[in-house]
């Protein structure tokens, strides 16, 4: 019966961790361990104190927790060359808690700024990179990704400070 004692304490640890973390990060593993220990203990989840209910929620409410994370590291890192896996995260997570954007405080307008915010800044890497670079190597890759991320940004070579004489100077280096 120690066992069983021992497991079923264990489980009500899971699902009491699951619960303070669910406002902060996704709660599917503790909730897996509440399940596993539960089920060697031989209990169900009402003698736990729990129900499908309750997990449930705690798991919607995490995900909804992981999609507001991802939005505010969206907006803290928009210029980082990831924005777009953070907000497909974002939208993942949103979708899985059942939410609109809206219920997260943001909408497709922001996240299309946030993505050509982050193209913007990847364009103007590679600008740095082929400028210094130009003396060393062929820089057509990096050239080749200034244009695609400036395309992809919406902008101009003159709106980054350069213009395709420049391009073409640093080319013939």
């Amino acid at each position: 019966m120690t066992d069983g004692v021992d497991n079923r304490s264990k489980a009500v640890g899971w699902l009491n961790l699951a619960r303070s973390r669910a406002n902060k990060q996704r709660v599917d593993l503790e909730i897996s361990n509440l399940r596993e220990y539960a089920n060697k203990a031989g209990c169900t989840l009402e003698d736990l104190g729990t129900n499908e209910e309750e997990l449930g929620a705690l798991i919607i409410q995490s995900h909804r927790s992981e999609a507001v994370s991802w939005l505010r590291l969206a907006r803290m890192l928009a210029s980082d060359g990831e924005i777009k896996a953070e907000i497909a995260y974002l939208r993942g997570y949103a979708s899985k808690a059942g939410c609109t954007l809206e219920d997260l405080g943001t909408n497709e307008e922001e996240l299309d700024a946030l993505i050509i915010q982050g193209n913007r800044s990847e364009a103007i890497m590679w600008l740095g990179l082929a400028r210094e670079r130009a003396n060393r190597k062929d820089i057509k890759t990096e050239v080749s990704w200034l244009r695609q991320f400036v395309s992809l940004a919406g902008c101009t070579l003159e709106d980054l400070g350069t213009n395709e004489e420049e391009l073409a100077a640093l080319q013939s280096k």
